[in-house]
């Protein structure tokens, strides 16, 4: 656990949980899109890449620490599901344009 002060500000932040499914096995990749309060609109992103998935699966992003502190809460989101190179599905926040 979060024992000291510090442990906990490195902890602290937002963070994201994704639950997808592919039916087909595929390489695959997780891409959050955000935009985080300090930094108006300017769009950072993280990716995550499986290779070779089938079946349903949980991908979890961070915005913590530093990061969060720096720049402020994440105001809108994107969360994209690339197959094979091609995006397959999307969720959004409600005020992301």
């Amino acid at each position: 656990g979060a024992v000291t002060g510090l442990d906990q500000h490195q902890r602290f932040g937002d963070y994201f949980d994704f639950f997808w499914r592919v039916k087909r096995t595929a390489d695959v990749t997780v891409r959050l899109e955000y935009r985080q309060e300090k930094l108006h609109e300017h769009t950072q992103a993280q990716e995550i890449t499986y290779k070779d998935v089938r079946g349903t699966h949980r991908t979890e992003f961070k915005v913590i620490g530093d990061d969060y502190f720096d720049d402020g809460r994440v105001m809108a989101w994107r969360c994209v599901l690339i197959a094979n190179g091609r995006i397959v599905a999307e969720n959004r926040s409600f005020l992301w344009e």
